[in-house]
């Protein structure tokens, strides 16, 4: 495997757009100071916090479509050798005819084209097992990655919500 290939997968730090960490309860406060607290069904939010959600939700998205475009030459080798695949285990026909040379010779050119084609399909069944094992650590080394941001976009909104929720206690303290 090419390691630059997915060397955007494999930063020290996740940085997301849009995201900023040293903030986070300072701008609870302001936020919550300032009644930006809307209710979304059972629960509430902050346009502050739709939009982190919306820079992560962009930012995996873009993750996501550069794998995508990464993956393009593997996945379409893959079509052609599953196509391959199928023309390669297609029955052989025996030659036939009325002349018992003819017959034999047909046979033996059937038998020959049946070993090749054996032959091929152990390589094609190789290759496509090599894909599917790159393909695999691709899909994990992503579902690493979006973990990882998850628990950053979490750690940080609930910095946020502590702001919120200091200030909600000054509010409560008052009355």
């Amino acid at each position: 495997m090419n390691n630059r290939k997915y060397e955007y997968l494999m930063k020290r730090y996740i940085r997301m757009p849009g995201v900023k960490y040293f903030f986070e309860k300072w701008h609870g406060k302001r936020d919550a100071r300032q009644n930006q607290l809307c209710p979304a069904g059972e629960d509430y939010t902050t346009p502050a916090i739709e939009s982190k959600v919306s820079c992560f939700d962009s930012h995996v998205d873009g993750i996501y479509l550069r794998t995508a475009l990464t993956e393009e030459p593997m996945i379409s080798e893959a079509h052609a050798l599953i196509t391959e695949l199928g023309i390669v285990t297609a029955p052989v026909k025996d030659g036939g005819g009325d002349n018992p040379e003819e017959v034999r010779r047909q046979m033996e050119i059937a038998a020959a084209r049946r070993n090749a084609n054996a032959e091929r399909m152990k390589q094609i069944l190789i290759r496509l097992s090599a894909i599917r094992a790159e393909s695999d650590m691709v899909d994990q080394m992503l579902l690493h990655y979006i973990g990882r941001a998850e628990g950053i976009l979490n750690s940080r909104i609930s910095k946020y919500w502590r702001g919120v929720l200091v200030v909600s206690q000054e509010n409560h303290k008052t009355f």
